[in-house]
């Protein structure tokens, strides 16, 4: 099986406050296509990564 925590940390900034989120880049694209779209030149980019999510409450993280 391939790990998906491979490949590098995304820095998001989410929200008006731009609360600060970091995820593995492959596990944050595999779960949700948005992501997987927004970031689909992953594998050209050298070095950080950061993403902003403007809408208030628009990434929920489940336990």
């Amino acid at each position: 099986m391939p790990s998906n925590l491979t490949g590098g940390i995304v820095s998001t900034a989410v929200g008006s406050d731009d609360v600060p989120f970091d995820a593995h880049i492959e596990l944050l694209c595999a779960h949700s296509p948005h992501f997987d779209e927004a970031l689909d030149d992953r594998f050209e980019v050298v070095g950080a990564l950061r993403l902003s999510l403007e809408e208030d409450g628009c990434l929920r993280v489940c336990p």
